[in-house]
C-alpha cells in the first residue's frame, strides 16, 4: 500500500508538472494571441486611416477633374471668342483697305483734277456763284 501511495504521489507530481508546463505553454499563447489580436488591431487602424487617405484623394481628384473640365470649357469659349474677333477684325481690315484705296483713287482725281486747274489764289477768294444764278 505503501508502494501504491508513492506511485500515486509520483504520478500526483508529474502531473502536476505537466499542468504547470502545460499552463506556461498555454500563457505564452494567450500572451502571442493577444500580441497578434493588438497588431491585427493596429493594422486595421492604419487601413482604415489609409481608406479615408484614398477616399480624400479621390474626392480631390474628382474635384481637379471638375475644374479641368471647366478650365477646358472657358478656354474653349475664349478661342471661340477670339477667332470671332479675328474675323471681325480681318472684315474691318479689308473694309479699311477699300476705304483707303477709294479715298487714294478720289485724292488723286482731285490731285489730277487740281493740276488741271490753276488754284486759286489765296488772297483773292471770290465766292462761287451758285447753279441758280448760271441759269
Amino acid at each position: 500500500m505503501v508502494e501504491q501511495y508513492q506511485k500515486m504521489e509520483s504520478k500526483v507530481t508529474s502531473l502536476t508538472e505537466q499542468l504547470d508546463v502545460k499552463a506556461k505553454a498555454n500563457r505564452k499563447l494567450e500572451k502571442k494571441m493577444k500580441k497578434s489580436l493588438m497588431q491585427a488591431e493596429e493594422e486595421r487602424r492604419h487601413a482604415d486611416k489609409y481608406k479615408e487617405q484614398v477616399d480624400k484623394m479621390d474626392a480631390h481628384v474628382l474635384a481637379l477633374k471638375r475644374q479641368l473640365e471647366e478650365a477646358e470649357e472657358e478656354c474653349t469659349r475664349i478661342n471661340a471668342t477670339k477667332r470671332k474677333i479675328q474675323r471681325d477684325l480681318d472684315s474691318l481690315q479689308r473694309k479699311n483697305d477699300i476705304l483707303r484705296n477709294r479715298m487714294r483713287t478720289t485724292d488723286d482725281k482731285i490731285s489730277s483734277n487740281n493740276v488741271k486747274e490753276k488754284p486759286p489764289k489765296l488772297g483773292k477768294l471770290r465766292p462761287q456763284k451758285s447753279m441758280s444764278s448760271l441759269e
